[in-house]
């Protein structure tokens, strides 16, 4: 397996304050992004770089991934935030790419 393909360890998911569905996200997240992650040239111009975040943030969406970042109210209940998801999500786009994280916390 090539460098660009390895993920960080993620042993702490063991620990009892995740659940299945975190590990499964940390799980989609990084399946994501070895889909969907493309790193621009570093002189790109302000309309690629523009473009870029568009995309991300569709692909983002389409994924269903920015739920988290803004949940949904269901019923009569406000929407309620996972925190522990949510950092899971910005630390795992992060270490993708730093532009998936930003384009992810806009939101």
């Amino acid at each position: 397996m090539n460098a660009a393909h390895r993920t960080p360890a993620a042993a702490f998911l063991s620990w009892p304050v995740f659940a299945a569905h975190h590990r499964t996200l940390l799980q989609h997240v990084d399946e994501w992004a070895r889909a969907h992650v493309r790193h621009l040239p570093p002189d790109a111009s302000r309309t690629e770089l523009d473009a870029h975040c568009r995309r991300t943030v569709a692909a983002l969406g389409a994924a269903g991934l920015l739920r988290h970042s803004a949940p949904v109210a269901l019923d009569d209940a406000p929407p309620s935030f996972d925190v522990r998801a949510i950092a899971l999500l910005r630390e795992r786009l992060a270490w993708h790419d730093g532009l998936a994280d930003f384009a992810c916390a806009m939101q």
